[in-house]
């Protein structure tokens, strides 16, 4: 992870949820789409989208593009994974 976040300086990242605490730590200057914070996240809006996208709701693709996120971070099993690479 180190190494990926220097390459990812600035970058605006869609991640797991549960990945945000190691980006924030290796990374500080990644820039994520959510962690801990729900009720920040909830009170912007940003939870319903994140939930969304994750699911794979219909209109995922299109929501996912409008947040023009520059990497995602998830594991390699989670079917987001498996619908990007398709």
């Amino acid at each position: 992870m180190e190494q990926a976040g220097s390459k990812l300086d600035g970058a605006r990242v869609f991640n797991h949820y549960s990945l945000a605490g190691v980006i924030l730590f290796h990374a500080p200057r990644v820039s994520v789409f959510i962690d801990s914070r729900v009720d920040l996240y909830e009170k912007a809006g940003i939870l319903d989208d994140y939930l969304e996208i994750h699911g794979l709701d219909p209109g995922w693709d299109v929501l996912l593009d409008a947040w023009k996120v520059d990497a995602i971070i998830y594991p390699t099993t989670h079917p987001l994974i498996h619908a990007l690479t398709q």
